[in-house]
């Protein structure tokens, strides 16, 4: 087949495909906190994971009661939509003044003011601070220093709001800068935004105006231009006082106190009849500069020579190209992985088989079915990579593997990932070419497999149980 039939085929395969198209398009109405958005807190339970914190996440109210008496070492509400009850308040501060539990609460607005107030004696009281001298155009974005236990921090706030002490149980440790000043006041005059408390019994709890330093926005170390606000080191000051060296590193995420996510809205939009308005749009709209009416193509005539039929399909074509490239861009997310393996052949009659051919049948794989594993073992490893270094395999270094699995083993981790990389680019068409050859599919496809488990047993984890075959479909385990 030549290059021209073939592309020909393609297009038309393309406009067909657009035609009869079945999808539809959906907006999402809500997001929930825990999720990968801007807002959400997907990274900071990553961070605390990584950081060799046990997290447990509460959706319920009778899940957060039946945790904290577990015996969590650190409780962490962060922007909650939703106050606490008058059991749930008294639960935590039970536990706060055994010594037991440590608190780590967001409070952006004033939906748990009370609670502050009643047991710590501390106002929140929800208008936004300001500050003239600010280098973001937001003005009510501000950075400011914490020290917390003697480690000094520059944090970054988004709209955080006064923290009034009226006890003596609060101790100050950010405040915002000596310019700043609140609605109902011109007088310049720093404000608390973070303060804590420590019980006699060695109960500790850490309160902040501002829940935007533990959310997506301000923890993902791609989020934003280089040089732009990152509260990873405050946030890591905060959890490392809450929970000393020592101490028993489980930490309950309470995540029963925002408002229900909100099922998804379908527009029913069908993509193949919008794609046939584009279509329609587009080529009229070539058409427009030169003086040409949509019934110019059904009276016939010539275009520069070319019939008026093949200019409008070769324009047609070019547009459906474009639009397919786009619909295809936005609404087919899904990885193209080889799953396309035949049916083997059953024998209808079997005469006589020997053990090693039965087994020789049995376990032979051809080409695609090794670069379809190689591509799975990739996503394996990068998502772990992900969870306990915060970042994928293409941006980890030999000096991060280090701190982790050690000197020795973190070079040959590197240069597992570096060959398990240059396959998964071959098995997904980022890599054209194999270079050098690869001969022996089974056998380096084993091996990568035997360095991937080497490594998540570096990491705490395993792909496979005790004695269990080696293959991809067990879950990790720790």
């Amino acid at each position: 087949m030549n290059r021209k039939t073939f592309a020909f085929l393609l297009l038309f395969v393309a406009l067909v495909a657009v035609v009869y198209s079945p999808s539809t398009i959906g907006l999402g109405a809500s997001i929930d906190p825990l999720t990968s958005s801007t807002g959400g807190l997907s990274h900071f339970l990553s961070y605390l994971r990584g950081a060799g914190y046990r997290v447990e996440v509460a959706n319920t109210t009778s899940q957060e009661m039946s945790m904290l008496h577990g015996g969590p070492s650190a409780y962490v509400l962060i922007g909650a939509d939703e106050p606490l009850t008058a059991q749930e308040q008294q639960a935590i501060y039970s536990a706060y003044q055994t010594g037991a539990l440590s608190i780590v609460m967001a409070e952006g607005n004033t939906t748990n003011a009370p609670f502050i107030e009643d047991y710590f004696g501390g106002q929140v009281t929800g208008v936004a601070i300001t500050d003239p001298a600010s280098p973001f155009a937001d003005q009510r974005q501000f950075y400011a220093t914490m020290d917390l236990g003697g480690t000094v921090t520059e944090a970054f706030f988004d709209v955080a709001s006064p923290l009034v002490i009226t006890g003596n149980t609060l101790t100050p440790v950010a405040s915002s800068p000596p310019q700043s000043t609140i609605p109902g006041s011109q007088t310049p005059a720093p404000e608390v935004v973070a303060a804590v408390a420590q019980d006699q019994a060695g109960g500790r709890a850490f309160f902040v105006t501002d829940a935007a330093p533990f959310t997506n926005s301000l923890m993902l170390p791609t989020s934003g231009a280089k040089g732009a606000p990152n509260d990873t080191s405050m946030v890591a000051s905060i959890m490392g006082w809450a929970v000393p060296a020592g101490a028993n590193k489980t930490v309950l995420v309470d995540n029963s106190h925002y408002h229900p996510t909100l099922p998804p809205i379908s527009l029913g939009v069908p993509v193949g009849y919008l794609g046939l308005l584009l279509l329609d749009g587009f080529v009229s709209a070539i058409f427009s500069p030169f003086g040409l009416a949509t019934s110019f193509f059904s009276r016939g005539g010539s275009f520069l020579g070319i019939p008026s039929f093949a200019f409008s399909l070769l324009f047609a074509l070019i547009a459906l190209l474009f639009i397919r490239r786009m619909l295809k861009r936005y609404f087919a997310m899904e990885k193209v992985v080889k799953d396309d393996q035949p049916i083997p052949s059953v024998e209808k009659q079997v005469v006589a088989e020997s053990k090693a051919r039965s087994d020789f049948l049995t376990l032979s794989r051809n080409r695609s079915f090794y670069l379809a594993t190689c591509a799975q073992l990739y996503d394996v490893v990068d998502e772990v990579s992900a969870m306990e270094f915060s970042e994928g395999i293409a941006t980890l270094t030999v000096q991060k593997l280090a701190l982790r699995v050690g000197e020795a083993e973190a070079v040959k981790a590197a240069k597992f990932l570096a060959e398990l990389s240059k396959l998964n680019d071959y098995a997904t068409g980022k890599g054209r070419f194999m270079l050098p050859p690869l001969l022996g599919w089974k056998r380096k496809v084993a091996s990568l497999t035997n360095q991937a488990e080497e490594l998540l047993n570096a990491l705490g984890m395993s792909m496979k149980g005790e004695g269990a075959p080696k293959q991809l479909e067990y879950a990790l385990r720790r």
